[in-house]
């Protein structure tokens, strides 16, 4: 006979499918849950990751507003304001005070205290103009479009080269300030700046300061502008265009924008006998800005061509002079003061002098794709 086996007290045989069936349909449902909780997650990810994304839209858009706003400020506002500047150069600190006067087109600086003191500068109009502690205003420069066409063409640049992004406000001289920092986007290799942190009244949208980083990302300069008055300023506080360009000196270079090649180029060539260098390597973002003449104490006709470039924050200026009499030849050779770099190198009977806020190993293919070349007077 088989052997029997009794249930269990108080199940029978015939409960078991269905504690199996309980059991199985307990897992699904727990099964079920875990996917809805998973899904639901996944959902809330999204969410907040759209959310997130659209904060920092919106971040993106206030700061790209805010910088706009300050542009318009800083080209279209009257004030007068006392400028505090610390910066170094070649590692000496340097403190600079000045008084400032703001309208549409028109600047004056009149330096208080630092090595220009009792020195003024400005503009009006497109007359550049400065003067010494004690002789009379000389205009150097005609330029060939407004202070506020040439800021618009550089804004645009920035824009292109440099990411906004906003910081915590703060509060500069009883204003509150909001803080936005500019960053390369690309910036060359070796280097992880130049960068600017500017600090923007809130209530106006004038630069109240600037806090300027070199290529290696170190402090440099720290800018406030203090005591800021807005009131209308007259005209003649400036010095008319007519005025200014009456104490023009007899054959002073008005500074051209002027493409290579062109018909000002080449004036330019003829006056000074050289042709303003023209390099064949350029950074990444870097435009055209101008050329110009530099009274320079190292070239042996006592002047050099320019031809300058920029991105809308960083300004590379390369030179071409003539070789002083009985100079030692020049190599290549890097300096470093601080602000920028300084690169040079002799080309036959000229030398060339690149300076930029750059590495030296960027300004080196910037100098060696360029050549000094004489020009018949």
């Amino acid at each position: 006979m088989n052997p029997t086996f009794p249930a269990s007290p108080g199940k029978s045989l015939a409960a078991r499918p269905t504690n199996l069936s309980l059991y199985l349909a307990s897992a699904i449902m727990l099964c079920g849950a875990v996917g809805i909780w998973a899904l639901r997650s996944q959902q809330a990810v999204e969410v907040r990751a759209s959310e997130e994304g659209a904060a920092g839209r919106r971040k993106v858009q206030r700061a790209s507003a805010l910088l706009y706003k300050s542009f318009w400020a800083d080209n279209n506002l009257s004030y007068s304001a006392i400028s505090e500047t610390k910066s170094s150069m070649g590692g000496k600190p340097m403190v600079t005070k000045a008084s400032i006067m703001r309208a549409p087109g028109k600047l004056m600086v009149k330096y208080l205290s630092g090595p220009m003191n009792g020195m003024a500068s400005g503009y009006s109009d497109r007359w550049v103009w400065r003067q010494t502690k004690s002789g009379p205003m000389k205009s150097y420069a005609e330029l060939p479009e407004s202070s506020s066409q040439m800021a618009a063409r550089r804004f645009g640049l920035m824009l292109e080269n440099y990411e906004a992004i906003l910081g915590q406000p703060k509060v500069v001289d009883g204003r509150l300030a909001a803080i936005l920092e500019l960053q390369p986007w690309s910036p060359v290799a070796g280097a992880s700046g130049p960068a600017r942190r500017l600090y923007i009244d809130v209530e106006t949208g004038l630069t109240l300061g600037v806090d300027a980083y070199n290529f290696k990302r170190q402090p440099i300069m720290h800018s406030t502008l203090r005591e800021v008055t807005f009131k209308p300023i007259s005209v003649q506080s400036f010095g008319s265009p007519g005025a200014i360009a009456r104490v023009t000196p007899s054959g002073a270079w008005q500074a051209e924008e002027m493409k290579p090649e062109g018909a000002e180029y080449l004036k330019l060539a003829k006056r000074t006998g050289i042709y303003p260098p023209v390099p064949k390597h350029l950074p990444a973002g870097f435009e055209l800005d101008g050329y110009g003449v530099h009274e320079c104490s190292m070239s042996k006709s006592g002047e050099s061509v320019l031809t300058r470039y920029t991105d809308g924050i960083n300004t590379l200026t390369l030179f071409a002079m003539r070789r002083p009499a009985g100079s030692k030849p020049a190599t290549f050779g890097g300096c470093d003061f601080g602000p920028g770099n300084m690169v040079c190198r002799d080309d036959g009977a000229g030398r060339l002098v690149a300076m930029a806020d750059l590495p030296e190993t960027a300004l080196k293919q910037v100098v060696d794709s360029a050549h000094f070349k004489l020009a018949t007077r």
